[in-house]
């Protein structure tokens, strides 16, 4: 679609991580783009409808199989076609190991000293399907989430970047296999780029799932920080013109389906599970399916309050629901999944109770979706047809109603609202803990020893071990004031965490040796079976 500086909405497709249930989202994608082509000719494709695509893991396969370009210089795959690459594709990348008890028992040993999967047919075939094609060719900007396990942090790859930067403009085929690299599942991806000058980046990289299952978040992030390059405008500028203006964006969120309504887990079962347990239970990853639910569920909770705030609901449109588990033996079903979410009422989270309700007089999925190809193809006519205004972000560049509205709300006096985040990270607490009993050392010597840490701040949020300093910094004791003053956190710390983490030094050492073994004679045992 047409460049930034003359769009007045931005419109955004965004693709969940799911493995094998990326043929939901593929299922919808299909039934979108044929009302597209109901609406303006055969020859259209989704990616001439979105500004930006994001897709994590599988909807990082997704994402490039929509916006990379064939030798016509159009989109590679039609949304129809998605699903028959998976169909045909997926017993290949996830091979089972048959039936057999043995068999069964001899690939969950080896589970535990290496990937589950070699992930060699997935790398031959995006290898082959995608060759040297890079981010900088997309044929609309995409943005694919992965993880860099060796600088510890989330790798963002995106087009823009990838035409500004040849360091960041790695081959798609790379990105693709980082984004699906799901610890445990898939073996982690390293490679390089180079420039012209000769300088080189290394990536050492895993799935996006465990930074942003659902990337929607990264869409808001990604046009706020494109839009202020494009005007010389400062980070908070646009973010006050764009980031919480809903009537500014059209967003289509979709999931690959969650099954966390089975209550498959409890505190009672959790409480007694050591290391294994958590890795594996019952044949499922507990941990990685509640860190990639809770994800996507506090992206799709934040990006609700957004437009549901605003009043413009009607923008954002999340498609999610509850499924069963399906296994690469019953594909159709994720098939039949998709066509019957179609079907199901319009639902919308409940910002009290995190739910999904159903949402009355807004009909079916089918419906919405209808209603949101409406609205995609009116958009991209009034581009073509060159009708749009110039407006950027709905301030006029001239004198006029608009522009004087916008002086007034700058000169408007803003209240300023005060935030405390503090991570997770165990033991390691103690670091935020001597950095907040520093700054209320320093709040206290300019308002009096009295003060403490809630005094100034509208909210604290914390994760994990930052939850509970959050806690102790807020948390009333009989004088209403705060229970523990901030250079108090580490002497708890230092006083309770070898009881907490008391050290089983030997039952580790044994752990390692066995794993150690299993790994070294994995090959010979499942040879004998």
């Amino acid at each position: 679609m047409g460049s930034t500086s003359e769009k007045k909405v931005f419109t955004v497709l965004s693709i969940d991580g799911g493995g094998i249930r990326g043929i939901i989202p593929g299922t919808i994608l299909a039934f979108l783009e044929s009302k597209l082509q109901e609406l303006d000719g055969p020859d259209v494709r989704i990616a001439d409808y979105f500004d930006v695509i994001l897709g994590t893991s599988t909807g990082g396969l997704v994402t490039t199989m929509l916006a990379a370009p064939n030798k016509h210089n159009r989109p590679m795959f039609a949304a129809k076609d998605i699903n028959d690459f998976y169909l045909q594709h997926t017993p290949n990348i996830f091979p089972q190991s048959g039936d057999s008890l043995f068999g069964s028992i001899a690939s969950w040993m080896e589970s535990l000293t290496g990937p589950k999967y070699d992930g060699k047919y997935l790398h031959s075939l995006l290898n082959s399907l995608l060759g040297d094609l890079t981010l900088s060719q997309t044929l609309t900007t995409i943005v694919v989430p992965a993880f860099d396990i060796k600088l510890v942090q989330p790798c963002i790859f995106s087009t823009t970047e990838g035409k500004e930067n040849s360091l960041r403009n790695a081959r798609l085929a790379d990105i693709c296999i980082s984004t699906s690299a799901a610890p445990t599942y898939l073996p982690a991806h390293s490679f390089t780029t180079t420039d012209d000058n000769g300088n080189s980046r290394s990536f050492d990289l895993i799935d996006g799932a465990v930074a942003a299952n659902n990337p929607s978040m990264l869409a808001i992030s990604h046009i706020i920080r494109e839009t202020a390059k494009k005007n010389n405008n400062k980070l908070e500028e646009e973010e006050e013109k764009v980031g919480m203006d809903g009537t500014k964006m059209l967003v289509l969120s979709l999931g690959t389906g969650e099954a966390k309504h089975e209550e498959k887990y409890n505190a009672s079962i959790a409480s007694k599970w050591g290391l294994i347990n958590w890795i594996f239970d019952n044949g499922t990853t507990p941990i990685i399916d509640i860190f990639a639910n809770a994800s996507s569920d506090i992206v799709d909770f934040l990006v609700s309050t957004i437009f549901q705030s605003q009043h413009h609901k009607k923008n954002y449109l999340r498609i999610q629901s509850s499924v069963d588990i399906a296994t690469t033996e019953n594909l159709q079903r994720l098939v039949d999944i998709g066509t019957k979410l179609l079907e199901k009422p319009v639902s919308r989270v409940n910002l009290e109770t995190g739910k999904y309700e159903i949402v009355e007089g807004e009909g079916t999925n089918a419906e919405a979706l209808l209603n949101f190809a409406k609205l995609l193809s009116k958009e991209r006519k009034s581009r073509l047809m060159k009708c749009v205004d110039d407006f950027l972000l709905g301030i006029s560049s001239t004198k006029g109603p608009e522009c004087n509205e916008y002086e007034v709300r700058k000169k408007c006096v803003k209240k300023v609202f005060t935030v405390l985040s503090i991570d997770g990270g165990g033991i390691r607490g103690i670091i935020p803990g001597t950095i907040l009993a520093f700054l209320e050392s320093k709040l206290q010597e300019l308002d009096g020893a009295h003060v403490r840490i809630a005094d100034y701040f509208d909210v604290i949020s914390g994760t994990s071990t930052g939850g509970l300093i959050t806690t102790m910094l807020a948390a009333p004791n009989k004088h209403n004031r705060p229970m523990f003053a901030a250079k108090d956190i580490n002497h708890f710390y230092l006083q309770h965490t070898p009881k907490i983490f008391p050290q089983r030094y030997l039952i580790f050492i044994v752990y390692v040796v066995f794993l150690k073994f299993t790994k070294k004679n994995m090959h010979n045992f499942k040879r004998k079976i």
